[in-house]
């Protein structure tokens, strides 16, 4: 396969998680709280997960010597919950377009990781892509300060 090809399919995971950030943006049910809609996404994982290793032939069996695989799933699951209540109450307050800039951040927090924890050597272009984030997250905090102070002088 041609490598423009990957490159397209590559492009393509930020441009449909933009699309989901700005859908559940516009489709929020009225006066749901992001406390209320995490623990449903959360179900819906879970049954799609159960229905896709019943589909599969993949199993999702633990092992069920000593507590520590359901001691490790209990905490799974918090930070999960956490995590998805975090991810909702974000949507809610920062918009689609802070959202999507999570994963970017994400990738930045975890370099560091990579580098002093597990030996990795820095990316090349890592300066310039750490730069273009920032901006990007100033411009997109700075364009919701504006938004806010007109809304506040038209009300």
């Amino acid at each position: 396969m041609p490598v423009f090809f990957w490159i397209l399919i590559a492009l393509c995971g930020p441009v449909l998680l933009a699309i989901g950030n700005i859908y559940r943006t516009l489709r929020w049910p009225d006066k749901a709280s992001p406390s209320a809609l995490a623990p449903g996404m959360l179900i819906a994982a879970a049954l799609l997960l159960g229905l896709f290793s019943m589909m599969s032939g993949f199993s999702i069996d633990i092992p069920r010597e000593g507590l520590l695989p359901l001691g490790l799933i209990a905490v799974q699951s918090c930070v999960f919950a956490g995590q998805f209540l975090l991810l909702f109450l974000l949507q809610k307050t920062g918009g689609p377009v802070l959202l999507s800039l999570l994963g970017a951040v994400g990738a930045i927090v975890g370099v560091p990781v990579a580098i002093f924890l597990q030996g990795e050597s820095p990316p090349e272009g890592l300066f310039s892509g750490a730069t273009l984030i920032a901006i990007g997250v100033a411009l997109v905090t700075w364009g919701g300060v504006k938004i806010a102070r007109v809304k506040e002088e038209v009300s």
